[in-house]
């Protein structure tokens, strides 16, 4: 099960064989440039006649809008000035290796004013466009739910910006004439291509990644602990990293400043929570505190440290995972439990998720393994995402089914058990698996749905269950059967099929027959997997019920014979010399005992039929 998307990295084994051809390319041919992903012999076709007629239209639109068309004009004059894009002549755009990208103003309301230039990579033309053409290359990017938890590891936070980070990225020249585009420069219609990837190909983001990346691993002897940082804290264009100390943070920025401008990256818009860091800072690459996003007014309040640990030293860190499961969603969340030096005790939230249900519909234990899954691949994320040394794991579910599961190894279940057992136990061991009622289970809350506002008045899902925070002593017990009390139960194997039937309440003798049947043959599915009602079961139910028939009305004759005993002369079939066969049933012993004929026909079966009646 994938866990909804929790971000697990995917091995490099694992690459697709077009995610295999991308990254040669790139190791091929990254040096100060980087090429086009291409897929095998793919190129687009010439479309500058879709072009020219996609300018026209765009003509149209700016010439109603004055303002806009001059902040698109200054767009375009911006690049020019950077090198980002460079005028060609039109004569060079009639070969077949060329294309062009129609291209259309985005603006942003929260950023009044601001005008951004965006290249339609996806227009097609003859069924084609730049885009279909294109590998979209493997995800390089640092696991988002990752970079967050580690931001919250260490006092001192740090978060800087990442210039235009596409137009940072060169493209080789022999590939630029794919990225052409048009102009109408007061009525002269002008062709210009871009000298740096653009956004909204699809393969700018892996290629910016991967450049950004082997910008650390070039410079990783001369800043090793600088390649960790950004191949770990970096997502998209953004950099957050916490770290312990003043001096540490100042040697962050400056090595990944250093580091980057290599890769020609630059990393500005720099801020922290300690003003002794940004005070050792140019002025001219910090954020500009009177610009930055006002908070709106309709979060509602909701408060979670962004440091894990206070200051006080650690002497153990544990990590719990609580799980659950509903008919209706699937729960898992993760606290730390650090114990410090002093003997105290700091609980704090980690991740927490909750998914719907499998469509499908499943019984409850079944259910209930899948959330157990979900919890063990959730602690397996943080785990593997965290840098901060965890000493032990906990986990805590309220199924008593799965938790017997889990320490029963020796019992043969159901594939759809077995493997999902086996994804627990890959990651984690049955003794790491504890019981708690569902009342003190935080994870409870996410399958039965749970809002913000109930948040606030229940806080058990940011805080965690509160014996988190006290001695082991009073954890809730463990009242679940050893192994070896299990064992001994499953050496005593049932004997005999025990069915409270009432004989008399049915009228049909058929009817009554074939559900017994039917019972003695789930009996035996649920030993042999056997699945198919045969005689042997007919015979079962037939002498089940006549065994039964007779024990109703002659109990006590039964119990007698049993024991040597003759049967009383007040009974009623004193007359019948009754006696019991080796299959228990009762038979009279008449004339025609002596007769050469079946045992069953000289020692008629006592009458049944008036059960019946």
């Amino acid at each position: 099960m994938k866990v909804e998307n929790l971000g697990i990295a995917v091995p490099r084994k694992a690459l697709s064989e077009n995610d295999k051809r991308a990254i040669e390319i790139l190791e091929s041919t990254t040096k100060i440039v980087d090429g086009l992903l291409w897929k095998q012999g793919a190129f687009p076709p010439n479309n500058r006649w879709l072009a020219l007629k996609q300018l026209d239209q765009l003509d149209q639109k700016l010439s109603k809008n004055p303002i806009l068309k001059e902040k698109y004009q200054a767009t375009l004059d911006a690049d020019l000035e950077k090198g980002y894009v460079v005028k060609v002549h039109d004569s060079e755009s009639l070969t077949d290796n060329v294309s062009f990208l129609p291209h259309h103003p985005v603006t942003n309301e929260k950023k009044t004013g601001k005008v951004r230039r965006v290249a339609n990579a996806s227009s097609i033309f003859q069924g084609q466009s730049l885009n279909s053409n294109l590998l979209k290359g493997p995800d390089l990017l640092s696991n988002l739910t990752g970079v967050i938890m580690r931001f919250r590891e260490n006092r001192i936070a740090l978060c800087a910006d990442i210039e235009q980070m596409f137009m940072q990225v060169k493209v080789d020249p022999k590939e630029r004439p794919y990225l052409r585009f048009f102009w109408n420069n007061s009525g002269h219609i002008e062709t210009y291509e871009y000298t740096r990837h653009v956004f909204g190909a699809t393969d700018s983001r892996c290629i910016a990644s991967y450049a950004l990346r082997r910008s650390a691993q070039d410079n990783a002897k001369t800043y090793p602990s600088v390649q960790k940082v950004i191949e770990r804290n970096v997502y998209m264009d953004y950099l957050f990293v916490a770290v312990s100390s003043p001096n540490e943070a100042t040697n962050i920025v400056h090595g990944t400043r250093n580091v980057l401008a290599t890769g020609g990256f630059n990393l500005t818009k720099w801020n922290s929570n300690i003003h002794q860091v940004l005070d050792q800072l140019n002025p001219d690459i910090r954020l500009n505190q009177e610009t930055s996003a006002p908070q709106s007014q309709n979060v509602l309040d909701v408060h979670l440290p962004r440091k894990l640990f206070n200051e006080i030293p650690i002497s153990s860190i544990e990590l719990h995972t609580f799980t659950d499961a509903s008919e209706l969603a699937l729960s898992a969340i993760s606290y730390l439990r650090i114990e410090h030096i002093d003997e105290s005790v700091s609980v704090a939230f980690v991740i927490g998720k909750a998914r719907v249900a499998p469509i499908k519909r499943m019984t409850i234990p079944n259910l209930e393994l899948q959330g157990v899954v979900y919890g063990a691949q959730l602690a397996q994320f943080v785990r593997d995402e965290m840098d901060i040394e965890i000493h032990k794991q906990v986990f805590w579910s309220d199924s008593t089914t799965v938790l017997y599961w889990l320490r029963t190894p020796e019992i043969r279940h159901r594939i759809f058990i077995a493997n999902r057992l086996a994804k627990i136990l890959d990651v984690s061991s049955a003794q790491d698996w504890f019981y708690i009622s569902s009342t003190k289970n935080p994870a409870d809350d996410g399958t039965r749905g749970y809002n913000v506002h109930q948040m606030n008045v229940n806080p058990r899902w940011l805080l965690g269950p509160s014996f988190l925070s006290q001695n082991k002593n009073t954890w809730p017990k463990q009242d679940l059967l050893s192994a070896q009390h299990v064992e001994i139960i499953m050496a005593d194997p049932i004997k005999e099929l025990k069915c409270q039937t009432d004989i008399s309440r049915s009228g049909n003798w058929n009817r009554l027959l074939r559900i017994a049947a039917l019972c003695f043959l789930f009996a035996d599915k649920c030993r042999t997997k056997e699945s198919i009602l045969s005689l042997a079961h007919y015979t079962k139910a037939y002498n089940y019920l006549i065994k039964s028939a007779q024990h109703q009305d002659f109990k006590l004759e039964i119990s007698n014979l049993r024991k040597g005993i003759a049967v009383s002369s007040t009974s009623r079939i004193v007359s019948l010399s009754p006696f019991v066969d080796h299959k228990q049933h009762l038979r009279a012993r008449g004339r025609l005992s002596k007769a050469l004929r079946l045992e069953t026909a000289r020692f008629p079966l006592m009458e049944i039929i008036s059960v019946f009646d």
